[in-house]
């Protein structure tokens, strides 16, 4: 199970990566200790975090 702490880590980690051009979801299949279901998540979190910035 991800800590509260590495998942806010890995979501801001991912909006960086995507305001440089970056796919999120080819990024997250770099982490390779990562479950499906927390990739899952995380992209959920990320994409719903995304839309309140826009």
């Amino acid at each position: 199970m991800l800590s509260n702490i590495a998942k806010n880590i890995i979501i801001k980690a991912l909006r960086i990566r995507k305001e440089r051009g970056e796919d999120p979801e080819k990024v997250l299949e770099t982490y390779k200790n990562l479950s499906e279901d927390e990739k899952t998540d995380i992209l959920e979190v990320s994409d719903s975090d995304n839309q309140n910035y826009r």
